[in-house]
């Protein structure tokens, strides 16, 4: 099933720059690995900034939104195990553009893009290498946050891209920093994920206006990025996530349309839990972020260690991608 999935995802990756216009099979190197974003890439830095209370554990997995790790752990591991810098500044409830959080009745304020920017600055110094990469996966708290604040459809359209502008400045405020890799999510189709289908259906042509304005915005600003010299590469989730919910048992699963979580229920069990895309009704279960960690590394993978390194320290640096393959 594993290999199933990443073959079938890798039509989502669009190879948009220098940097991911390798040949087939060919992997990037990169010196360390920085990492931004909301709960899809969170690796339980919001549990931890709660006393291990946000998001409840269980039924999420240590502070995932997930039944387990999520994609940029894979990812993390691979650069630690060769003593590299590899760092990861995503906050579950993360906005790209800046929110008040205390006034909306959150215990402290959530990091947003601007936030995790200035805490890489503090810890990143001499640490990058001569070849470092950013992964940035932001906007859909700003379109949802929007949406329940005043759901007009021109207010969460200005929104949307606004939140996409904010992704492309973070770029170029990284871009100061020395680094001149990227690799930068899209937003799925969001009023295709339960929580539109099952719980709000109502509210669907909002989240589609949002995620599509979104990712329109994200590709013209990724354009004019790439236009002066930075490699900017783009991994397609609306085009894998389509086709994951359209056919989810040619890649293993039995359900892309049940969360296994609704608000204060658990329907499904663990054994189902990891056959189900959704863990809860917006988030992918472990399996589906494995996956995506499969395949964001065939493109992205540490510098490669010197043979006598290699051969001592192979079969630590190998468990990340092991454990994916026995999934």
């Amino acid at each position: 099933m594993a290999r199933r999935l990443v073959l079938g995802l890798t039509a989502g990756l669009v190879l948009t720059c220098a940097a991911f216009e390798a040949a087939a099979g060919t992997v990037n190197r990169y010196s360390s690995l920085w990492v931004f974003g909301d709960s899809l890439s969170d690796p339980g830095n919001l549990y931890a900034a709660t006393g291990d209370k946000i998001p409840e554990s269980p039924p999420y997995f240590e502070g995932r939104r997930s039944n387990g790790p999520v994609w940029a752990e894979y990812l993390t591991a691979d650069f630690d195990a060769r003593g590299l810098a590899a760092a990861n500044f995503a906050y579950a409830l993360a906005n790209a553009l800046p929110n008040d959080d205390i006034a909306q009745g959150l215990p402290f304020q959530v990091p947003d893009l601007p936030d995790q920017i200035a805490e890489f600055a503090l810890t990143s110094r001499d640490r990058l290498g001569t070849a470092p990469i950013a992964s940035l996966w932001f906007g859909s708290n700003d379109i949802f946050q929007q949406m329940a604040v005043n759901p007009d459809p021109v207010a969460v359209a200005t929104t949307a891209a606004r939140a996409a502008n904010a992704v492309a400045e973070g770029v170029t405020a990284l871009a100061g920093f020395g680094i001149e890799d990227f690799l930068v999510f899209n937003l799925p189709a969001l009023e295709k994920t339960p929580q539109f289908t099952l719980l709000r259906p109502e509210a669907a042509p909002l989240a589609k206006i949002g995620s599509d304005t979104f990712n329109a915005t994200l590709a013209d600003r990724i354009a004019e990025l790439s236009a002066t010299g930075l490699r900017v590469g783009t991994l397609d989730m609306h085009a894998a996530f389509d086709d994951l919910i359209a056919h989810p048992r040619k890649y293993g699963l039995t359900n892309a349309t049940d969360p296994c979580l609704i608000p204060g229920v658990s329907i499904c069990t663990p054994e189902q839990a990891k056959e189900w895309a959704f863990f809860d009704p917006v988030h992918p279960n472990a399996v589906v972020h494995s996956e995506i960690a499969g395949l964001v590394g065939t493109k992205i993978a540490p510098v490669p260690l010197p043979l006598p390194v290699l051969l001592l320290v192979g079969g630590i640096a190998s468990l990340g991608f092991a454990a994916r393959r026995r999934t």
